[in-house]
């Protein structure tokens, strides 16, 4: 599976769009798991959509704070399910790898709004002189 999700220049909103792509392509993954899926149980499964979907409610809310919160907590799921052996190696390793690159996304999207913010803020007192 390969997510490529940097990179993209049309703005921090559509840069949030496909993180919340990613975090569904995320959820999909967990929601596969049933009980014969010896990858994940079906308890870490669906501790760890709640997680999945905390991170796609928040970026469809153009909110990439909370959405970086929502995944530490999910990658906080992510850590305690496989110390109790909740989770494959394999499966854990695809939903790090998501992970990782909604992370970057949500960072970028961060690092814009502050730009775009202080960007304003400069044009805002070079418009008083």
């Amino acid at each position: 599976m390969s997510l490529k999700l940097r990179g993209n220049s049309s703005g921090p909103r559509l840069r949030l769009v496909t993180t919340c792509m990613a975090a569904v392509s995320a959820a999909g993954l967990l929601a596969g798991c049933g009980p014969s899926d010896t990858g994940l149980q079906p308890a870490a499964s669906r501790q760890l959509q709640a997680r999945v979907l905390e991170v796609s409610e928040a970026s469809s809310k153009n909110d990439p704070a909370t959405a970086i919160k929502a995944l530490a907590g999910l990658e906080a799921e992510l850590a305690a399910a496989q110390g109790k052996g909740q989770i494959s190696e394999e499966r854990r390793q695809t939903i790090t790898t998501i992970a990782a690159a909604v992370r970057a996304d949500l960072e970028d999207a961060v690092a814009a709004a502050a730009k775009a913010a202080e960007d304003a803020k400069s044009a805002a007192g070079k418009g008083k002189d």
